[in-house]
Parts: C-alpha cells; sequence; structure tokens
C-alpha cells in the first residue's frame, strides 16, 4: 500500500500483489513523501506475517519556457498576420506540454484572431483598432503539463500595431495646371491603406470659388481620371479646386480617409486672327482675281472656328464678290475700275465660335485695283473718195 502525507491511499501499483511491483508516483505541484508499506504473509498460514515500509519523495511537476516566447515581428500594421512561437518542457515522465495563447489591449479595442491557439506556433491576425496613435498589445501564452493543468508557467511578448489611415504616397498631378478651355487633362494619384489586404476607393470632384461643380469627369473614381476643363465666360483666366479623396474601400471603414486639392488654371475662352488677312495680287488688275487667306484660333478644344468676308469700297458700298464668303481661303473678283487711279477697297473677315457665334475677332485688308487699260483702236478705214484725181 502507499498513502500520501495525509494519509490518504496513493495505490499506483501495476500489481500490489506481486513480490517486485511497481509503484508510478503521481503527477504533483508540490513536492510530497509518499509512505510505502508492504504486508508478507505465509501461503499456508496468512496469519504468519511480517510487515515492512519505504518512504518515497516524489518532487513537484515543473514545467519551463525553453524559447521564447517571440514574434516575427514587433510592429505590425493593421490586419497583418504575426507568426509566434514558443517551446517548453515539463520534468515529468510524460513530458508533454498544453500551450494556450490569449492577448490583452486597450479597453474597448479589438484583440484580432489566432488561426490556432493552442499550437506552440500559431499565427495572430493584428486587430484593427480606432486609436489614431499605435497601441501595445501583449501576447501571453500558458505552458501547462499535459499530465496535470494545474502545472503552468505564462510568458508573454508584446506586438505594436500601427493606427489604421489611408495615405497619399503620390499626387494629385495634372498633365497641366494652365489648361485650354474644353481642354482634356490627366490626373493621377496614388494612395495606400495600412490596413493589410484593404483596398483604397477614389472620389474627385471640381469646383469653382463658389463652390459650384465645374468641368466633367470621364469616371470621378479612378485614381487616373480625365478631365474637361469647363469653358467659362470670364475675360481673365480662372482657377478651378479639384479634391480628391481617398478612403477606405471596407465600408466599415469608410471614415478612414485622406484628401488633397489641386488648383488648376483655366484660360478664356477667345477667337483669335493669329494669321492674315493676306491678299495676292495686290495690286489686283481692273475685274482681276484675289486669293485671300486667314487663320483663327478658338481656345476651347473641340470648337471650330467659321468665317465671314465682306468687301467694300471707300463709300461702305459692297464691291466685288466672293466664290465662297465663308471659306477661310476664298477668292475675291475685284470691280473694273474705269477711273484714272487705282481704287481702294478694303475686304473684312470675321472669325466667330462656331458653338458661341457672339464670339469672335475682325481684321481687314486693302487691296488696289488698278484702273482699266484706255486701247485706242481704228475699227475702219481710213478711206478717201473719190480715190483718182487729175
Amino acid at each position: 500500500t502507499a498513502t500520501d502525507s495525509k494519509g490518504n491511499r496513493a495505490n499506483y501499483f501495476d500489481d500490489p500483489t506481486k513480490q517486485n511491483p511497481i509503484w508510478t508516483a503521481p503527477f504533483l505541484d508540490h513536492a510530497e513523501t509518499f509512505h510505502i508499506q508492504v504486508v508478507v504473509a505465509c501461503s499456508e498460514n496468512p496469519a504468519v506475517q511480517a510487515a515492512g515500509s519505504v518512504d518515497v519523495r516524489v518532487a513537484a511537476l515543473e514545467v519551463a519556457i525553453t524559447e521564447g516566447p517571440a514574434a516575427d515581428v514587433t510592429e505590425a500594421a493593421p490586419n497583418q498576420a504575426v507568426h509566434l512561437r514558443v517551446s517548453a518542457r515539463c520534468n515529468g515522465t510524460e513530458p508533454g506540454v498544453n500551450y494556450q495563447w490569449s492577448v490583452e489591449g486597450p479597453e474597448g479595442q479589438p484583440t484580432g484572431s489566432f488561426d490556432d491557439s493552442t499550437s506552440p506556433t500559431p499565427t495572430w491576425t493584428a486587430p484593427i483598432h480606432s486609436s489614431p496613435e499605435p497601441v501595445t498589445y501583449r501576447l501571453k501564452v500558458r505552458c501547462a503539463c499535459a499530465a496535470n493543468p494545474n502545472v503552468a508557467t505564462e510568458a508573454f511578448v508584446d506586438v505594436v500595431v500601427l493606427p489604421h489611415k489611408v495615405t497619399i504616397v503620390d499626387g494629385p498631378r495634372a498633365s497641366g495646371t494652365l489648361v485650354r478651355p474644353n481642354e482634356a487633362v490627366q490626373l493621377s494619384v496614388l494612395a495606400e491603406d495600412s490596413a493589410v489586404g484593404h483596398e483604397v476607393a477614389y472620389s474627385w470632384r471640381a469646383e469653382d470659388d463658389e463652390g459650384n461643380p465645374a468641368g466633367s469627369f470621364d469616371d470621378p473614381t479612378k485614381p487616373n481620371p480625365v478631365w474637361t476643363a469647363p469653358v467659362h465666360d470670364s475675360l481673365q483666366p480662372k482657377v478651378y479646386h479639384l479634391t480628391v479623396v481617398c478612403r477606405c474601400a471596407d465600408p466599415a471603414y469608410s471614415d478612414v480617409k485622406a484628401e488633397a486639392r489641386l488648383d488648376i488654371t483655366v484660360n478664356p475662352h477667345t477667337v483669335q486672327i493669329t494669321d492674315g488677312p493676306t491678299a495676292t495680287p495686290n495690286p489686283v488688275a481692273s475685274g482681276g482675281v484675289v486669293s485671300l487667306s486667314v487663320t483663327a484660333l478658338d481656345t476651347a478644344v473641340g470648337h471650330e472656328v467659321e468665317y465671314e468676308w465682306t468687301a467694300q469700297d471707300v463709300d461702305g458700298n459692297p464691291a466685288g464678290s466672293f466664290d465662297d464668303p465663308h471659306s477661310r481661303t476664298p477668292r475675291w473678283t475685284a470691280p473694273e475700275n474705269h477711273r484714272d487711279e487705282p481704287a481702294r477697297y478694303v475686304l473684312s473677315v470675321r472669325a466667330y465660335c462656331k458653338d458661341k457665334p457672339g464670339l469672335s475677332d475682325e481684321k481687314r485688308v486693302w487691296v488696289k485695283v488698278q484702273p482699266c487699260e484706255h486701247v485706242l483702236e481704228i475699227a475702219e478705214g481710213p478711206s478717201a473718195e473719190p480715190n483718182v484725181v487729175g
């Protein structure tokens, strides 16, 4: 028989009736002495007996951590996978160790999750906390002897989890910051979400100084949209404010965002004659043909320029004729000049925006028309009657 220090039976024999049994010491969380007694009786007369005893000191079970706990990083991004490890041993004859991981963080904040909290090498997914500052999380592991779970030791490792934020890392940029009306402006921006696996959603808007929408986007939700500059009525360049908001694409974190502004100046909408008008030849013969030419520019991209030619004498009366008074390069037939000196005519051209005819520019060129050449020819004769004289 075997008894503990309190006299309680502790019979862990393989066979207590054998001469040489095996007694298995219990798994204890404290050291204790056990009293083992044997009674030997005569097989022919069991009343004839002898007894003996021996005391056995059983040491306490202990768990020792041999490595760790440790993490592959000490600073993690939100939602980042953090790989943990620990190793422990138990001094008993059954050396198995059970592990249990837990995490502590600020009150009210999420604590992340383990893929297997009972593994010596689990993966912990860092939480997405709401603090604007880094938060320290304590990852604790309890290592317990498999034979007696009460025999255990604990240790921890700290991991700092960074805030969840969206950061603009490049831009916003534009292909031009001084542009023409109706010009297509290529925009770009690049933002990053600090939470692993989270994408960024983009939203562009364009406004004038009064906050009114201005121009148009091909797709305001793209990181690199095209903005078409407005055609404004101001006689001076006008500044427009383009704002991009970059936010976490996960609806649960849509309040996590960053924004930036880009100013673009749009020139006035004008029509300008940039070359000409020219007239060739000049001077021209009476009734001759003059080739005309003019070049005009509408500052609004995509807008067409139309032309209107007129010709007048010095008294303001229409003169000559055009083959096409709405051509950029018409031909003008000069009137005949029966005077003895060159006649002067003013040829005017008005260039105007097809979409906005009131927006125009006008210039003129003077053309001299030479006098007609007076040629006297004898149409008949001379003759004499009679033509015989005596």
